[in-house]
């Protein structure tokens, strides 16, 4: 990207200190119920609600998931979840459809998780 112009370079190399190679988040399934854990801990401070753990059906279809937004879009699902969320365990309601239902034909909108 820096070649290409689309990057700065000063930038890069700040970042370029010390690498960090990171598989992508569907290649660490295993990392999934912790970071899941996690993330919903932060996510019931931020939202002041008390949402204590997922159901396993749910937990479940979080590992299954591919994540393309990685982390990221973890926390995202992780903080909708404790939002809509009126008792302490997070089911599959909760999930965007395209997790909780990801084999049916169901039109997301662009801003879909």
């Amino acid at each position: 990207m820096v070649r290409e112009g689309t990057f700065r370079e000063d930038l890069y190399y700040r970042l370029y200190v010390f690498p960090i190679s990171l598989p992508p988040l569907r290649d660490r399934r295993e990392d999934i119920p912790l970071l899941a854990s996690h993330l919903l801990a932060k996510a019931r401070v931020r939202c002041g609600k008390h949402v204590a753990r997922l159901s396993p059906e749910a937990l479940l279809l979080l590992e299954q998931f591919d994540w393309p937004g990685n982390v990221r879009q973890l926390q995202n699902i992780m903080e909708r979840a404790v939002v809509l969320r009126e008792s302490n365990v997070i089911m599959l309601s909760d999930l965007p459809p395209r997790i909780a239902y990801p084999a049916s034909t169901h039109d997301e909108t662009a801003t879909s998780l």
